[in-house]
């Protein structure tokens, strides 16, 4: 499972999984508190894409995740 080091490139990698199969699809958030990181893991069950934050920058970039799926599956958060 490659870790992808910035956000905009999972981001992208991300929209791209969803895309081709949403049924499919789903992703994972785990906060490891001893370290401060939040992984955060997208898949389809054949591709797998995971990225890695620090404490001080994930605090909105799950959330753009998020708000993407639930925009497309018409899910409000």
């Amino acid at each position: 499972m490659p870790f992808l080091s910035n956000w905009e490139d999972f981001e992208k990698a991300a929209e791209k999984i969803y895309l081709a199969d949403p049924i499919k699809s789903r992703y994972s958030m785990k906060y490891i508190h001893h370290e401060g990181h939040l992984v955060v893991k997208v898949t389809d069950n054949v591709t797998v894409r995971r990225t890695n934050f620090e404490k001080t920058r994930f605090a909105k970039s799950p959330r753009r995740m998020t708000n993407l799926i639930n925009s497309r599956t018409g899910f409000i958060v």
